[in-house]
């Protein structure tokens, strides 16, 4: 099973390794319940300052974050081990005026090794970057953008909000990035494998913001399917691989929102449905049954609202958000779908504010969340139980 966290100021996306078959390119009603039984969960401070974290859990235990620090305007990455937290910088993404994306944001995923893959928005070179680590280092390339057929001038596309999303697969090792693009005709959505020359458009929408909020994960079979915002009402569509292209349909209404976080997640359970997280005025949640959607909404909502989906089991579900209470705190809150209805609990309520979570479950269904915290300048926090 595929689980791809969304991200964030994200709710970033976490992946873990599945295999990948054919490739492309290649030939309800919610309850609202309180959890009372629910285990507290232990906080560790992955970084004294950063923002818009994702993560992903390997099979030996240990824990991947990648996050932007606005302290020195460099992507970064974090390792948990047995003694602690080791931090490394990737690259420096700022432009020459110390300038960095406004909710950039990044995505981590892991192959059958254990080795991370990470794909970010470098602004000082208007570039998406694919990331991956080898024993000894990281080796890290632009991605290619396609061609753009409306250009006068012949040029290619450009990443359109910053925002990219990415899964691996676990057979081949190949990372799949979701991409949001701009174009001559406005914004659009698309795709890229890491054996690929160059990215390809999956939807030319260019209405509403097309390809913002993306996320994406791996079905059973290893091919790509992503979920994100477009227009021209705006809507929550679904973009799957078919072996020749990509399938696109709507899934519901969803706000045209402008937040740096990122309002959609998408993970395949053990029957290989997709199911969908989203913003739509309030949290929602959408699985396929096989033969059509089925939507549930979650009646809690933030200032600046950000959310992770992560499987469990056969059709259940996770869903990490943040929430605000009665008052003007917000808080990280975790809802468990049973296949029936929702129970809710609070993770980390505090005087600061809370943003950008990214979810995970690993395969003891132990459960694992990384966001920041803080109004101004904010640390990375990491809960698990």
């Amino acid at each position: 099973m595929i689980s791809l966290l969304a991200l964030l100021a994200a709710c970033a996306s976490s992946g873990t390794a599945s295999d990948d078959g054919g490739l492309p390119g290649d030939g309800s009603s919610g309850g609202d319940g309180a959890d009372d039984n629910a285990a507290t969960f232990t906080m560790e401070q992955v970084a004294s300052s950063g923002k818009f974290p994702s993560l992903a859990v390997a099979a030996d235990g240990r824990v991947h974050v990648c996050y932007l620090d606005y302290s020195d305007n460099y992507l970064k990455y974090a390792l948990r081990q047995d003694d602690g937290w080791s931090v490394t910088r990737l690259e420096y993404v700022a432009d020459d005026n110390g300038t960095i994306a406004d909710g950039g944001l990044c995505s981590i995923a892991l192959d059958n090794s254990g080795a991370p893959h990470v794909c970010y928005y470098d602004y000082g070179k208007d570039q998406f970057r694919y990331a991956v680590k080898t024993a000894t280092s990281w080796d890290i390339v632009s991605v290619p953008l396609p061609a753009d057929p409306n250009s006068s001038s012949g040029g290619n596309f450009t990443p359109s909000f910053g925002r990219c999303s990415l899964a691996v697969g676990g057979s081949s090792g190949l990372a799949h990035l979701a991409l949001g693009l701009w174009g001559t005709m406005g914004p659009a959505l698309g795709y890229w494998r890491s054996d690929m020359t160059t990215a390809v458009v999956a939807d030319a929408d260019p209405q509403g913001n097309t390809g913002r909020h993306n996320s994406l994960a791996l079905d059973d079979n290893g091919q790509p399917a992503m979920a994100y915002e477009s227009g021209p009402e705006p809507s929550l569509k679904y973009a799957a691989w078919n072996g020749a292209g990509f399938t696109v349909e709507v899934v519901g209404p969803m706000d045209l929102v402008y937040w740096e976080q990122r309002l959609t997640a998408i993970f395949f359970d053990e029957q290989n449905h997709p199911h969908l997280g989203y913003y739509h005025g309030a949290f929602a949640h959408s699985y396929h049954d096989g033969n059509s959607w089925v939507t549930s909404t979650i009646p809690y909502q933030g200032g600046y609202p950000s959310l992770a989906l992560a499987g469990e089991g056969a059709g259940g579900a996770y869903l990490s958000f943040v929430a605000t209470d009665t008052g003007s705190l917000t808080m990280i809150e975790l809802g468990h779908w049973n296949g029936q209805e929702w129970s809710f609990e609070v993770i980390d309520q505090d005087a600061g504010d809370v943003d950008a979570c990214s979810l995970a479950v690993d395969g003891s269904g132990g459960i694992h969340l990384v966001y920041s915290q803080g109004s101004g300048d904010t640390v990375i926090k990491y809960a698990y139980r």
